[in-house]
């Protein structure tokens, strides 16, 4: 983080983060040792039988942002809390009786929009209270995951939260009536049409990042198998 004197003191190393992405890139390219990717956080929890790392506010974004550039390798740690986060998804819409896919959005709060990061307090480092904020990027960076599954919930998501532009940016289940947020943002926008493009085209994104004859050298971090994690 920054401050306006300079760096704070603060850091973000989470395995389960957007920090993978540059780790990776970084490590890969030369511009970081190894050991930058081992010191990436890998705090993991085990949840109803299932077993997989915490990221630090719960998030979906998290999670599943990284895996529009990276392959998801088979037996592996990131699989398994990929795999983890989208079942905890699925266990609170359940709970709730909501859609799933609960991350950093817009909400609607006493008639006006804030941007928090929603997530799920069981898979967080941080004190997350898990709020019923609904995001439908989120459902489209699950589809690269588990499509059939994803492709439901859109349609869920679909009827409460279809807009001029494509689907709004969240849907609020915290009041009596589902609140949409009808705002765009252009990242969120952005991700979305990148998954559908990993999903329809054969992974496409993935495989133009993965072109790289670095990148494909290291692609042995990311299968890294979990059985040098202890619970």
């Amino acid at each position: 983080g920054c401050s306006e004197s300079g760096p704070t003191k603060s850091h973000y190393d989470m395995l389960m983060s957007e920090c993978r992405i540059l780790s990776f890139a970084a490590v890969s390219e030369g511009k970081a040792p190894l050991w930058h990717w081992e010191k990436l956080s890998r705090k993991c929890t085990n949840i109803k039988h299932r077993f997989g790392c915490l990221s630090y506010s719960g998030t979906a974004f998290e999670y599943f942002m990284p895996q529009i550039f990276h392959p998801i390798c088979e037996k592996s740690l990131i699989k398994r809390s990929l795999s983890l986060c989208l079942s905890e998804n699925k266990r609170y819409s359940r709970f709730f009786r909501i859609p799933f896919g609960v991350s950093e959005s817009g909400s609607f709060k006493n008639g006006e929009y804030e941007y928090k990061a929603h997530g799920i307090h069981t898979l967080a480092v941080s004190e997350t209270e898990t709020e019923k904020t609904v995001s439908p990027y989120s459902n489209y960076l699950f589809m690269q995951y588990s499509f059939k599954d994803a492709y439901k919930n859109y349609l869920k998501l679909k009827k409460i939260a279809d807009g001029y532009f494509g689907l709004y940016e969240a849907v609020d289940f915290s009041e009596d009536k589902p609140q949409p947020v009808k705002s765009y943002m252009a990242h969120h926008m952005g991700m979305s049409f990148l998954s559908l493009v990993n999903v329809l085209y054969d992974r496409a994104i993935e495989k133009l990042f993965m072109c790289s004859p670095e990148h494909r050298a290291f692609k042995e971090l990311l299968s890294e198998s979990d059985v040098f994690v202890k619970e």
